[in-house]
């Protein structure tokens, strides 16, 4: 296991624990893996970070979404824009486990998401009821 995937497990440890005392514990196990690795630990935490970004995506993807979930289809998006199941959507939004890892939109899917909601709000625009109400 190399320093990264070891300062993950630290990481993991103390957000999977219950107690204070655990939490503690780990911490003070962070501190001595840090002061062990001094030279070392700058990469590490790079890697750390760059590992994080496709879940923090995911995250700011649901913020983005979470006042129009109750208004959208999901459903019509995922089968009509993604070609996909209403799961496979569900899962990336909700950055779901699938195979051990974060369920997460890939840089295509979420430019695919943006030009989708484009295009209903262009149909939603282009309702028009004067012929109704002006009679």
């Amino acid at each position: 296991m190399n320093l990264t995937e070891q300062y993950q497990d630290l990481l993991k440890s103390y957000t999977d624990s219950s107690s204070q005392a655990e939490k503690e514990a780990i911490l003070a196990r962070i501190d001595e893996f840090v002061e062990t690795n001094k030279d070392e630990f700058p990469e590490v935490l790079l890697a750390t970070i760059q590992a994080l970004k496709p879940r923090v995506d995911t995250l700011r993807v649901r913020e983005i979404l979470e006042p129009i979930i109750p208004i959208i289809n999901l459903a019509y998006i995922a089968e009509n824009y993604f070609h996909k199941s209403r799961s496979y959507f569900s899962q990336r939004i909700n950055g779901a486990i699938v195979n051990g890892q974060p369920a997460t939109f890939k840089p295509e899917e979420i430019k695919l998401l943006a030009e989708a909601l484009q295009d209903i709000s262009k149909k939603i625009a282009a309702v028009n009821f004067d012929g109704i109400i002006n009679h």
